[in-house]
């Protein structure tokens, strides 16, 4: 009997820890501060990003890719950003004397994922932000999620006049830092990312 709660206590003990591993602290989908939680939601689930613009594609889309650069046909590469809505939630039965702290956001580093075989690797990207998060409100994070960097990198141009088309799982991970206490939390949101030349496809 004694051998039987020996166990016991040292099962409990192993996995007390383990209970508290997830959440906001490793990135989770919630962040848990001292006063208030916060969570993160992109304004779209999916993207298509183009990696260049093409001056001829209202008038002759394959123009560029059929005969060549002639002189009239202008690439342009442009940033692709989404909106992302921070929710931040007041704890539950907080003493009367502290208040829903503001959070501060200081970074946002996107991971990206290939979503099949054929799409090659992509560098993370990492942002600084400056916004604040109110306590118990919301803020709108515009999110560069197809940087011009990125477009212009080796791995993407090779998709202008190509009709192949590069799929990614994108993971944004935010970090905060509760105002009155000084907390720092981690937290994540995701969407899907498609690049590829879309007009020549």
């Amino acid at each position: 009997m004694k051998n039987r709660y020996s166990h016991l206590v040292l099962l409990l003990l192993f996995l007390i820890p383990l209970a508290g591993c997830g959440g906001g602290g490793v990135g989770g989908g919630e962040a848990v501060f001292t006063t208030v939680t916060l969570t993160a939601s992109p304004a779209v689930s999916s993207l298509d990003s183009s990696v260049v613009t093409h001056s001829l594609a209202i008038t002759d889309p394959n123009f560029f890719c059929t005969f060549g650069n002639n002189g009239t046909d202008i690439l342009t590469v442009s940033a692709d950003s989404v909106q992302v809505t921070v929710n931040s939630t007041a704890i539950p039965n907080l003493p009367t004397s502290v208040v829903a702290s503001p959070v501060s956001l200081q970074q946002v580093t996107l991971q990206y994922t290939p979503a099949d075989t054929t799409s090659p690797p992509l560098p993370p990207q990492y942002f600084t932000l400056n916004t604040i998060v109110p306590g118990g409100g919301t803020a709108t994070v515009p999110v560069i999620v197809a940087s011009e960097a990125l477009k212009e990198s080796t791995t993407l141009s090779a998709l202008i006049c190509s009709t192949k088309i590069y799929r990614y799982y994108v993971t944004m991970t935010f970090e905060g830092v509760e105002v009155n206490t000084n907390v720092t939390q981690n937290f994540e949101t995701t969407l899907n990312i498609n690049f590829a030349d879309f007009t020549a496809l």
